[in-house]
């Protein structure tokens, strides 16, 4: 039991990525939804929020394409009231493959805080 946790201690230090869920472009999923836990998971290792956001249909109703986006993602420019949307750009884009699985061809997580609301 010592040796495996020992084992595992070793392997997270020697990730290349920062965290343990890091969006890696070419990961697989097996639905849409495992995607989104997957990216929820990753969030909340770093410290945001996230929201479903885009989502593309093709003409025989199956889903194709689905953006994930952080909380503060787009801006309230006509709102005389504060708004948490700081433009935020860090993001994930899920793409079904021939499969029918989804994958990650692209990523941002340029992760825009501002310090307004704490």
């Amino acid at each position: 039991m010592l040796a495996g946790l020992i084992l595992l201690y070793y392997h997270l230090l020697t990730l290349a990525t920062n965290y343990i869920f890091e969006p890696i472009l070419g990961i697989t999923f097996d639905s849409e939804n495992e995607g989104y836990e997957f990216y929820n998971m990753y969030s909340w290792e770093v410290g945001f929020g996230i929201k479903k956001a885009t989502r593309v249909t093709n003409k025989k109703g199956f889903h194709t394409m689905r953006d994930m986006s952080c909380l503060c993602s787009g801006s309230e420019e006509r709102s005389k009231y504060k708004t948490k949307k700081t433009g935020c750009k860090a993001m994930i884009q899920l793409l079904r493959s021939n499969n029918d699985g989804w994958y990650i061809p692209r990523s941002c997580t340029q992760l825009l805080r501002l310090l307004l609301y704490y």
